[in-house]
């Protein structure tokens, strides 16, 4: 009897056992997740590709032993002044003045300072009025015979600008699409200078002015696929059609910035489409990116070559050193050390030379790609796998000395269409989109260029009316 009591009492505790460890197999099922959860609730604009509007808040960032402090706002010592070379031949009117005519100086004997230079200020005013406004009249004729009367024909360029100039058009189409106004404050504006326009006759001329820049920016986007390196970026566009107005289908604008020009082209989709419809699957460059899916499908079928931003890599390495599991933490520390000598170096490229700096790199190569792709930590299984297969893309910089390790040229030339998104609120169907990225490419382009955006701007409307050959943002070989 005892045996079998014992039986029973073995039985009943396996039992319990196993209801035990499904129980603990589930609550750690259950923490694994939250853990899951609560990582992802932590990553913020530091640890991740997020940007820093996405952070809700925002604690203040411990402070590390030896760290550097903050700098001051303002302009830092050694960096050089933006001064604007003016000479007094740039000036429209010239006000002199002589100290030997000052009463406090009639009876000093002053003579002139021989080869010393005059002290120039600069000022800008506006004129009494800015806006001239023309009458172009032609007067009736008549012919004896036949009573048929004949007016003198408008040029060409003055007809089709009607109510506002080339260079007003253009003032108001910089407005627009440099400073984000709306229609209601760039016609305040034109208000203010004179100009009485309403809001339907500026629409009307930003969609020539569309029409206008049509030229410069399909130059630009054939050019392409024959340039040696670009950094390549893309960010989310609302489009509220006017004829669906509430069909608010999500659009995605791209930057392809070149190195002397920078394109921008808007999509309905984020997909590969977009790199296959403008750069085309013969392209052979080297793109600057993130590592977003679309640039490695791209770059399977097609013969361009990827390098990852490491930016978004260090992100992403950050975000494994807040790790909760101490091996996956440990693992992030060592690859993060070394991503800051990797970086040092970089820094010091130019002075140490090529011969050193590649030799060196090489071996710092050599040991974040050994460290990185092998860990058994399980949150660092992604990582490792990217490491492995994608790790050589990330040091395509040390063979190429004109690619940048990051994408923060492209990052950069996005921002203006960010800060529209927010402002405006998107666009109202093609015009709108066809307007945007043609606007914001001449803008863009012309101030990598250093050229004068409004006067660019202004020939072009002015060709375009007058029916000749176009301007070009091409730089010239």
């Amino acid at each position: 009897m005892e045996t079998k009591g014992c039986k029973a009492t073995y039985d009943e505790l396996l039992k319990l056992v196993a209801i035990l460890q499904a129980r603990i197999a589930e609550q750690d099922k259950r923490i694994a997740e939250l853990a899951a959860q609560l990582a992802a609730a932590n990553k913020n604009s530091r640890n991740s590709s997020k940007p820093p509007s996405s952070d809700i808040t925002k604690p203040k960032a411990k402070k590390r032993s030896g760290s550097r402090k903050k700098p001051r706002i303002g302009g830092q010592k050694g960096h050089p002044k933006n001064e604007l070379n003016r000479t007094i031949d740039d000036a429209d009117h010239v006000v002199p003045y002589h100290a030997d005519q000052l009463p406090e100086n009639l009876e000093r004997e002053l003579v002139p300072a021989p080869g010393l230079e005059p002290r120039t200020l600069f000022q800008h005013e506006l004129v009494d009025k800015p806006v001239e406004l023309t009458a172009h009249v032609s007067y009736p004729y008549m012919i004896p015979e036949t009573g048929e009367v004949v007016y003198a024909s408008f040029p060409r360029e003055v007809e089709a600008a009607g109510v506002l100039g080339p260079r007003l058009t253009a003032f108001a189409a910089c407005l627009k699409g440099g400073i984000h106004a709306s229609y209601t404050g760039t016609e305040k504006v034109l208000g203010f200078l004179g100009a009485d326009v309403c809001r339907a006759t500026i629409c009307n001329k930003i969609k020539k002015v569309t029409a206008a820049l049509g030229f410069a920016h399909g130059e630009l986007l054939a050019a392409l696929p024959t340039q040696d390196h670009m950094n390549v970026d893309e960010t989310g566009h609302k489009d509220h059609p006017f004829d669906k107005p509430t069909d608010h289908k999500k659009h995605w604008i791209w930057v392809f910035a070149a190195s002397f020009f920078t394109v921008f082209k808007i999509f309905g989709s984020r997909s590969t489409d977009a790199l296959r419809e403008v750069l085309g699957e013969d392209c052979a460059t080297i793109i600057g990116a993130d590592f977003y899916s679309a640039y490695k499908c791209f770059m399977k079928e097609s013969n361009i070559k990827v390098q990852f931003c490491w930016a978004h890599l260090i992100r992403d390495i950050k975000f494994l050193t807040e790790s909760s599991d101490k091996v996956t933490a440990n693992y992030g520390d060592r690859l993060l050390e070394l991503c800051r000598k990797i970086f040092r170096l970089q820094h010091r490229r130019d002075e140490l030379g090529e011969t050193v700096f590649r030799r060196r790199m090489k071996r710092l190569k050599e040991s974040f790609l050994a460290t990185g792709r092998r860990s058994r930590a399980s949150g660092a299984q992604a990582m490792v796998k990217r490491l492995k297969e994608f790790g050589e893309e990330y040091f395509l910089f040390l063979e190429n000395p004109h690619i940048e390790p990051t994408n923060n040229l492209a990052e950069r030339e996005v921002r203006h269409c960010v800060i529209d998104r927010r402002i405006t609120q998107g666009t109202r169907g093609i015009s709108g989109q066809r307007w945007c990225e043609r606007i914001w490419s001449v803008l863009a382009t012309c101030a990598r260029q250093q050229r004068d955006a409004f006067s660019f701007v202004a020939e072009s409307v002015r060709t375009f009316y007058a029916g000749q050959p176009q301007p070009s943002l091409l730089p010239v070989e």
